[in-house]
């Protein structure tokens, strides 16, 4: 881990108000970089602690923050919650992707991952957005990366807790900057005096 100190005139990402560092050769492409969610101005200079491995991304979060193997929920809801919690914090959007159930219906083991996670379906891109002119079709852009970034959770034999097996922290892709981490799908919230004034 590393700390960077740079003057924020002289780093900015285009079409956007944030302000970045750097890891490495300035000449690279911003992929290298990693935000902190926890950046602090000293004297118009920004310092974020960067770690890059591989153009491999590890969120920068608090230490009671993040899920440890072993670590146990009375519900895969609770487990789902502080996922989410440590996804809003780290800079990106969970969901959940995968589950198990036994032969009475019940729920064993929950899979949850980065909404990065996966790859786009380039059947529809083909077959419907190449030979078809659409109007007013907005493009959104790769949406599915690959990312591996996922925690699964496997409810105990014994007893109703949900214990935490496998946690891989690792995201393939930038993270998103603190001041725009309420608009990732999963941090989407509308409280319930907005709700009953637009009803």
């Amino acid at each position: 881990m590393s700390a960077l100190y740079f003057n924020l005139a002289n780093f900015h990402v285009p079409g956007s108000r944030s302000r970045v560092a750097y890891s490495g050769d300035l000449t690279q492409p911003y992929h290298r970089l990693l935000f902190r969610s926890s950046e602090r101005t000293y004297f118009g200079r920004k310092r974020i602690e960067l770690e890059s491995v591989d153009n491999m991304f590890i969120p920068k979060v608090s230490v009671g923050g993040i899920p440890i193997v072993g670590q146990e929920f009375e519900s895969h809801d609770a487990a789902y919650s502080f996922y989410n919690g440590y996804a809003r914090e780290a800079g990106f959007s969970a969901r959940i992707a995968n589950s198990k159930k036994k032969e009475t219906n019940e729920t064993y083991w929950k899979l949850f991952v980065c909404s990065k996670e996966g790859k786009t379906d380039d059947t529809y891109q083909r077959k419907h957005k190449g030979t078809v002119p659409r109007v007013g079709e907005r493009n959104r852009g790769e949406t599915r990366l690959g990312c591996g970034a996922r925690l699964s959770v496997v409810k105990q034999q014994i007893g109703d807790m949900w214990v935490v097996n496998k946690f891989i922290e690792e995201h393939n892709h930038a993270l998103t900057t603190p001041s725009k981490v309420h608009l990732l799908r999963s941090h989407r919230s509308v409280s319930a005096t907005k709700k009953a004034l637009t009803q």
